[in-house]
């Protein structure tokens, strides 16, 4: 095992002392190479376990776990516009996102516009914050494994994701502004057309 170009393993220095010059040296090069040749391997598959759904392909359909255990499927919603926001309770941005997008949702209507807050938070967490979300007339679910996240390319909050009516991811937002609520608005209205 290597710690950047420190040998950890025990019996190193004994093998070190009776080996020649260019056998040590050899080896030297190849602890230097591992840790390299280890960030790689590793960088590599951190961007393939955030790969994102493509904008046009079908939507992963579990969305979560409601708070009463039943899984919320995109599927099930055919029809309507499904805005699926990830937020955490200590996220303040995702704080004055979601009143807005309920806001939204009694606008257009809950018949054709279905918002869902997903809870990239622990399970208990999650739970502790059960009454006061339920103030708010949106559907919180909980991404129990980080897998929903994942699939959906989520790196930070908050992180919005408009499907169509089709079940097709038709656009992403990341981050909040007041603009941007206007153009997630905007995007909502042109999937409703569609």
């Amino acid at each position: 095992m290597v710690f950047g170009h420190i040998p950890i393993w025990s019996g190193w220095l004994q093998r070190k002392a009776t080996q020649p010059a260019l056998s040590r040296a050899r080896e030297i090069d190849h602890m230097r190479i591992r840790p390299a040749l280890l960030a790689a391997v590793l960088a590599a598959a951190s961007v393939q376990s955030i790969a994102q759904v493509d904008i046009g392909a079908p939507a992963p359909d579990l969305l979560g776990k409601t708070y009463e255990g039943q899984d919320f499927l995109v599927s099930a919603h055919q029809g309507k516009v499904v805005v699926a926001t990830f937020w955490a309770s200590w996220c303040g941005p995702c704080q004055l996102e979601l009143p807005l997008l309920e806001g939204m949702q009694k606008v257009i209507g809950p018949d054709r516009v279905k918002v869902v807050a997903i809870s990239i938070e622990s399970k208990d967490r999650f739970k502790q914050i059960g009454s006061a979300a339920k103030s708010l007339a949106l559907t919180f679910v909980h991404d129990t494994t980080g897998s929903i996240s994942r699939a959906y390319g989520v790196k930070g909050i908050p992180h919005l994701v408009v499907i169509g009516r089709d079940g097709k991811v038709q656009r992403r937002f990341v981050g909040y502004s007041e603009k941007q609520v206007e153009n997630i608005i905007a995007q909502v209205h042109s999937a409703l057309s569609e």
